[in-house]
């Protein structure tokens, strides 16, 4: 195995860059629709708190339906806290499974236990 060169960080750079402007279609059952998801980013991530983050990461990720709509958000009341509109509209399970999905497809979270191995356990100094 190689070491890694500065023209493969750019590389991959490159490929997640690409990476990042891609969107998911999800078919909610709830709805028999389907809706559009971006990519969470990192920084999103970690500026999400409290015990509705579920409903701010699908408020903030759906492409479609918008809930930043500003006709949805009047029609719901929401105006001072327009998250609250996502619990209005999906029942909580179907907001989680939502919520899940997106941290997956933007890889905040994974399964994958080979991401990273070790190579050498013993420490050379």
């Amino acid at each position: 195995m190689a070491l890694i060169t500065i023209n493969d960080l750019l590389n991959n750079k490159k490929k997640m860059d690409a990476e990042a402007s891609k969107t998911l279609k999800l078919h909610l059952k709830e709805l028999d629709g389907e809706m559009e998801i971006r990519k969470l980013t990192f920084d999103e991530f970690l500026e999400i708190e409290g015990t509705k983050a579920d409903d701010e990461i699908v408020y903030n990720c759906s492409k479609s339906p918008n809930f930043k709509d500003e006709n949805l958000v009047q029609s719901l009341g929401v105006k001072e806290n327009p998250v609250e509109g996502v619990e209005k509209v999906l029942s909580r399970s179907t907001i989680r499974m939502i919520s899940g999905e997106i941290l997956k497809f933007s890889k905040l979270v994974t399964s994958d236990k080979d991401l990273v191995t070790i190579v050498d356990e013993e420490v050379k100094n």
